[in-house]
């Protein structure tokens, strides 16, 4: 009887020992996801502001990882900030009153960067010209070019030291100089252009009494020659982008198209969304709207080679009685897919992780909603922005971290699942090792 006694006090104690060690050591376990995700800092210019914040429109990165930011206030305004990588504001540009910044920003050579502004004409009286406006990579105004009252402006696009943008009624190529080389009259609707081995792909909707009559697609030669490659009646047209390949994809009404670069259809497919991001073998995109509450967004993976849905995720909140925004879909170099979203009910926002095949990596909170795409940098930074004029700088590693429980709760939870685990060998062990030395 002693003998089982003293063999039961040494099986408690071992086995308290081994649990303990397993669940409390720092040698075993990892983190989870969540808790390899952190804010490295937070750019906040209207901290003191109490009304009347503005939007981050677009996020861009230069080749050293200084961060461009723009932003449009409701009286407005436009402005421009450039941070440094560890978030520090290095200067800020203030766009004219009342004028409305093309989006994206542009970065050319030695970090020159573009903005197209144009106004939207009073109510009573006339509208004011539109400007494309050069800076210097610290922040002075180099140059600025009146391109008349030609506004909305399509995003901007450089390819050899040449932009390119369209608005409603011409397609520019301009220098970096600020020098108009040609514009070509088209039909309308701001479309950016996209761009393939020396060839712009460039969109066009023409209009009659007010209804859409017919969507363009065509490529255009560095001299402004234009051949038009496909065409489609009483169908609304987006931007082009091109992958590597280049394969052309571009949606006419809620079907996207996979043109070859000649005009030949590879595939269309019924998947109504953003413009995609392009990875090695699939194409990400989401519903980029204010849905309707009660309804769900959705994030889908399309094949390159054939359009099919690969896989699609719910992106899950209480939509129930309000409308949720998704942002079009980043991808990081291992194809990692970056959304936000912007829930109306609280103005709040998530910022997901989301694996290539389809399973939520992670999700962080953040207290303002957002409607720009993430912005990926190096080393596993993602950049972003809210409807508050906030930007955050995120980062996330998952490399294996050990297992450090932060409070005298988790210690607790850790030694009772230990005591009750080493309570009930205890019991059972000794008694088995007895009777089998009975019989």
């Amino acid at each position: 009887m002693i003998m089982r006694k003293i063999l039961t006090v040494v099986v408690f104690i071992i086995f308290s020992t081994v649990i303990l060690f397993v669940f409390t050591s720092p040698s075993y376990g990892v983190e989870s996801q969540k808790d390899n995700v952190r804010i490295l800092w937070k750019f906040d210019p209207w901290e003191s502001s109490t009304c009347c914040k503005p939007w981050v429109n677009y996020i861009l990165l230069d080749a050293y990882q200084n961060v461009y930011v723009y932003e449009h206030k409701e009286d407005g305004i436009g402005y421009i900030y450039k941070l440094s990588p560890n978030g520090t504001l290095l200067w800020n540009v203030t766009l004219p009153a009342d004028s409305i910044g093309s989006m994206p920003l542009a970065l050319g050579s030695n970090n020159t960067f573009y903005v197209a502004t144009w106004y939207l004409p009073p109510p009573l009286g006339t509208p004011l010209p539109s400007y494309l406006y050069a800076y210097s990579s610290n922040g002075v105004l180099e140059w600025k070019l009146n391109l008349g009252y030609d506004g909305p402006f399509s995003g901007i696009r450089i390819v050899k030291n040449h932009i390119y943008l369209k608005s409603g009624r011409y397609l520019y190529s301009i220098s970096e100089k600020g020098k108009i080389q040609w514009k070509k009259q088209m039909h309308g609707a701001p479309r950016t252009p996209a761009y393939f081995k020396d060839t712009l792909y460039v969109s066009d909707i023409s209009f009659s009494g007010g209804h859409i009559n017919a969507s363009y697609l065509y490529a255009v030669n560095p001299k402004g020659d234009m051949k038009l490659i496909y065409s489609m009646k009483k169908s609304a047209i987006s931007s082009p982008v091109i992958d590597k390949d280049g394969n052309i994809y571009v949606y006419f009404d809620q079907l996207l198209y996979a043109l070859h670069t000649d005009g030949r259809v590879k595939w269309t497919t019924n998947v109504d969304g953003s413009l995609p991001a392009i990875g090695s073998n699939a194409l990400y995109l989401t519903h980029h709207s204010i849905h309707i509450p009660g309804t769900s967004n959705e994030l889908y993976a399309l094949s390159k080679e054939n359009g099919k849905i690969l896989w699609r995720l719910k992106i899950d909140r209480d939509n129930t009685t309000a409308g949720v925004y998704v942002t079009p879909p980043a991808i990081d170099k291992n194809e990692n897919i970056y959304l936000g979203d912007w829930y109306s009910k609280n103005n709040t926002g998530y910022l997901y992780s989301i694996s290539p095949d389809g399973k939520m990596r992670w999700k962080l909170h953040l207290d303002a909603g957002i409607i720009a795409t993430p912005v990926i940098g190096s080393n596993r930074t993602v950049y972003v922005g809210t409807i508050n004029g906030k930007v955050y700088a995120i980062k996330y590693t998952d490399t294996a971290m050990p297992i450090k429980p932060t409070s005298s709760h988790d210690y607790l939870y850790f030694i009772l699942w230990g005591c009750l685990i080493a309570a009930i060998a205890s019991a059972i062990i000794p008694y088995y090792w007895y009777r089998r030395r009975r019989s």
